[in-house]
């Protein structure tokens, strides 16, 4: 059942379901990397090990090999991969969106973000609503320069 915002409630915050997304990915990756890390550490020691051993009995430059394991073995353990950050992102970046809108605001325009679309699990980033009609507005947080080629739009060589 849908939830219709009245006069004096606020619309959904802009972000929330890619930060819960986020936060969902966040905790299965933990969980991930809890249940591997002895298989994690163990690697990264059998890598040290290997580089002490061409350190003291090689002429190879072991220690880098030994400082290699350290850096591999603590970025498994510390860093979130890509997948789950972009959503963290993608969150930030329908934030940053919701503030610009609020400008319209003075010209008429009201914008509801975040809304959930009927029978799915897909949501509409932001529906504007004002003189001229309604728009969506799709938020997406790429970096890079702006071009536009035949018709279509590039941010950062990406269509």
């Amino acid at each position: 059942m849908k939830h219709e915002v009245g006069p004096t409630e606020s619309p959904s915050t802009a972000g929330r379901s890619a930060q819960a997304e986020f936060e969902r990915r966040r905790q299965r990756q933990a969980e991930r990397v809890r249940r591997r890390r002895p298989l994690i550490i163990a690697g990264g020691v059998a890598v040290a090990v290997v580089g002490l051993a061409l350190t003291l009995w090689s002429p190879l430059p072991g220690w880098s090999v030994v400082l290699l394991a350290l850096v591999l073995t603590a970025s498994s353990l510390l860093a979130l991969p890509t997948h789950v950050t972009a959503w963290q992102t993608g969150a930030e970046g329908e934030v940053r969106t919701a503030r610009l809108l609020e400008q319209l605001e003075p010209a008429g325009f009201r914008a509801l973000h975040d809304s959930l679309i009927p029978g799915g699990r897909s949501n509409i980033d932001h529906v504007v609503i004002g003189p001229p009609g309604i728009f969506i507005v799709e938020t997406k947080s790429y970096g890079g320069k702006l071009r536009i080629q035949g018709g279509e739009i590039y941010v950062g060589g990406r269509r």
